[in-house]
């Protein structure tokens, strides 16, 4: 067992929200085929529910092609070390379960808006989760298959069929929406099976992205090698939703602090520059603080206030590792410009770096 996916039901679904997307997906062709028609056009209004997440998509555009690089990188790094980058695995093990969170929310399995940072959380947990067994050591052979893009031609049939399982899952979230616009409440067998699919998803990205070799079986099924309880009662607690078997990594029990250097430096470019405020909002929630009135601050007058606080953040990361702050590193957090770029890197760098102490101890008890 290299990969775990569940996913619970949400117990609030808003009938009317689950009614206006069906609404909506079966009137969009007739409305392009009858433009006169103007009944089609004001029912085709009932797609502002999917408004809510073109965020999340825009953005998923760009987690995926950093996530793209970051997969090129961990496999030379593979090919040269024999070993993965620890923290480019992590990402791409937030990438699927980014990736999950708005399959499940577009397919309504759960009825909750994603969160539009990657690393970010949801005030009330999306009740799923995804768990993959670290692999440090790998082989070489697959590192060069990767390299030349060989997989890719091993993974043919399994793209034949992801292809295919997406085009039925189209059709099941139709009947799933018509189901809980009319009783409130998911079909079971309707439900589990396109949780079985956007389990199949998840392994096949997995091989994909290099976090496994190996290859999926052609089911859904659940392969437990060992019995993994799940409780997703608790939608404030993440981190109770399973017990997290050894060696494997969870992202809903990650502290989400750490955040790989060359990984935000990516999403900055991508995103030009969006993604700094993004940061600036997890990492302010981190130092409770108010992420709306720091945005907001920096926004309507640049630059100045971003120099105090990146100066006081940079101090409470050096005071949680237990170090003297320095006045050169202090500095380049408050020089204006300059601060931008170096300002979240060095106290990231700090943060990866408590992060990393805090599971190796907690690794040992």
């Amino acid at each position: 067992m290299d990969i775990v996916f569940k996913v619970g039901e949400s117990e609030d679904v808003n009938r009317i929200s689950m009614g206006a997307r069906l609404i909506a997906v079966l009137v969009f062709f007739p409305a392009l085929l009858f433009p006169d028609v103007w009944i089609l056009k004001i029912l085709l209004l009932t797609g502002v529910v999917f408004l809510f997440y073109i965020p999340s998509i825009l953005l998923s555009i760009v987690y995926n092609v950093a996530g793209g690089i970051v997969y090129l990188l961990n496999t030379v790094i593979c090919f040269i070390t024999g070993r993965k980058n620890e923290e480019f695995d992590r990402y791409l093990i937030n990438l699927i379960n980014y990736n999950m969170k708005v399959s499940l929310g577009l397919s309504g399995m759960i009825d909750q808006y994603p969160h539009i940072d990657i690393y970010g959380r949801e005030k009330d947990a999306m009740p799923f989760v995804v768990m993959v067994r670290s692999e440090n050591s790998v082989s070489r052979l697959w590192s060069l298959l990767r390299i030349t893009g060989m997989v890719f031609i091993i993974m043919i049939p399994w793209t034949v069929l992801l292809i295919l399982s997406n085009i039925v899952f189209g059709f099941l979230s139709l009947a799933h929406w018509g189901i809980l616009a009319a009783t409130g409440g998911a079909n079971e067998p309707i439900f589990r099976l396109m949780e079985k699919i956007l389990r199949f998803q998840v392994r096949v990205s997995a091989f994909a992205l290099g976090l496994t070799n190996q290859l999926p079986p052609f089911h859904g099924g659940e392969l437990t090698e060992e019995e993994i309880r799940f409780d997703f009662s608790d939608r404030e607690d993440s981190s109770t939703f399973a017990q997290t078997p050894d060696d494997f990594y969870n992202v809903q029990q990650s502290s989400g602090l750490e955040m790989n250097l060359v990984v935000y430096t990516l999403l900055l470019i991508l995103s030009m520059g969006l993604y700094s405020f993004l940061w600036l909002i997890r990492i302010s929630k981190k130092m409770g603080h108010d992420p709306f009135s720091i945005v907001a601050m920096s926004l309507i007058i640049p630059l100045l206030p971003l120099s105090v606080v990146f100066s006081r953040y940079y101090r409470k990361a050096e005071k949680i590792i237990k170090n003297e702050p320095s006045p050169f590193l202090e500095i380049l957090v408050i020089i204006p410009v300059v601060n931008l770029i170096f300002g979240p890197l060095i106290i990231q760098l700090i943060l990866n770096e408590y992060d990393r102490a805090k599971r190796i101890q907690d690794s040992k008890y």
